[in-house]
């Protein structure tokens, strides 16, 4: 009877977590990457996690320098809802709406960021805008809606490595959600707030506030210059070898380009059926980041990319040398198919190696001075491959990936079953 009841009770526990596996939620989220209007790659992505939907307004004394920033897709994280708007000085404005959504495609619809509201409120901070070039004059500044609180923000360079390369100092009224952040905005500027209470129409206060705001726009200015000082004195340069090669052909001898962010080695092409690889080696232009993987897609076209980084004089002077992929079956099976006009119509195939994902290629390419071609391709790939967003390969093409596991349906299902038959025997 002991055993009995022991067995009863793994088997209920073993039950109850193919259950939990097999029945996670999963969401599919509308993705997409919009500037100013003009949209990239629209497409769709799978995750567990949730849709979001952000929305960035800069406006800004110059209307060239306008940005409306639109973004959807799906959270790697738990997704966290955030409103908050600020004024700086000139009357540089910046408003953030990022919502979430636990519904598939519900995140398609635009979010529609309110406007500040014209009425002042009674609170004056002082307000100054400074990128490179420029010099910060407070000025008093009469807030409005519900930009309630005294603000300044340093902006640094999100591609930067330590010490950071700030770009831009502010300070000005906020809402009481602009306080206390330190997160990346418009993809570039990595950005870093804090507060005190805004000042109102009565002397006494009005004095106490101003000298709170001098306060903190003078902590801003002085963080700031630390940060800069900090970053000049300390930059590391490397020079790097700089070469592009077609298989055995290379364009141009090898020269030498100067870089504080790094050296890259990239090798990227078709294995099969006929070899093609371009590699390249150069300069980072932003903070190197390594990647590698590979996918086998429809008509067997296995894709392979990898790049390296190096932080040291000429370090990437070398080839890259890859091992051949495995050819061994590893019991997953995915649609695959290829398309450079569109849809195509996928047909089973059997996955091989680390390949271990199901993946869907989106993209397009040939924009330049000819019509863009759109492809759309499935078949096998390395987890490595999954989730990229609107990533340059081969020069002038740019694609979008999402993945599902390669796992077969019926072997946890099955699973299930038989521990409920095992389950009904003992009982």
């Amino acid at each position: 009877m002991f055993w009995s009841s022991v067995l009863k009770s793994l088997l209920a526990a073993c039950v109850i977590m193919e259950f939990a596996v097999i029945f996670v939620e999963s969401f599919t989220c509308a993705s997409s990457l919009c500037v100013n209007g003009d949209c990239q790659i629209s497409a769709t992505c799978e995750t567990s996690k949730g849709c979001f939907n952000q929305t960035q307004e800069l406006n800004m004394p110059e209307p060239s320098r306008n940005l409306i920033f639109h973004q959807q897709g799906c959270s790697p994280d738990e997704c966290t809802e955030l409103t908050f708007s600020a004024t700086l000085g000139d009357q540089r404005t910046f408003r953030y709406d990022q919502r979430c959504y636990a519904a598939d495609t519900y995140n398609q619809a635009d979010t529609q960021s309110s406007q500040v509201p014209a009425e002042t409120n009674g609170v004056q901070c002082l307000a100054c805008y400074m990128e490179a070039g420029m010099l910060c004059i407070p000025t008093l500044l009469e807030c409005t809606g519900n930009e309630t609180k005294c603000v300044s923000f340093i902006g640094t360079d999100a591609g930067s490595n330590s010490p950071p390369s700030v770009v831009m100092i502010g300070a000005g009224c906020g809402t009481e959600s602009a306080c206390n952040l330190n997160m990346t905005i418009l993809k570039t500027v990595n950005i870093h707030s804090f507060c005190s209470s805004g000042s109102s129409s009565h002397p006494i206060c009005l004095f106490m506030g101003v000298t709170m705001s001098w306060f903190l726009v003078l902590k801003s200015l002085l963080a700031g210059c630390i940060i800069s000082l900090l970053s000049i004195s300390s930059v590391e340069s490397y020079g790097c070898i700089r070469k592009t090669c077609f298989g055995e052909q290379c364009n141009h001898e090898p020269s030498t380009c100067e870089s504080s962010k790094g050296c890259f080695s990239q090798r990227q092409g078709f294995e099969f059926p006929i070899p093609q690889a371009i590699e390249q080696s150069g300069c980072s232009e932003d903070s190197c980041t390594e990647l590698a993987f590979s996918a086998t897609l429809g008509r067997c076209r296995t894709f392979r990319y990898d790049r390296r980084c190096c932080f040291t004089d000429q370090c990437n002077q070398g080839s890259i040398k890859v091992s051949p992929l495995s050819s061994d079956p590893n019991g997953v099976e995915c649609p695959a198919c290829f398309s450079d006009r569109g849809r195509c119509s996928p047909v089973s195939l059997k996955c091989t190696g680390e390949e271990t994902m199901c993946v869907e290629v989106t993209g397009r390419a040939g924009t330049r001075n000819q019509y863009p071609v759109k492809i759309h391709s499935m078949g096998c790939a390395t987890r490595t491959a999954c989730n990229l967003r609107n990533m340059t390969i081969l020069d002038d093409i740019q694609i979008s990936t999402s993945c599902v596991s390669g796992s077969p349906v019926l072997r946890p299902i099955l699973s299930v079953l038989t521990s409920l038959f095992l389950m009904k025997a003992l009982l």
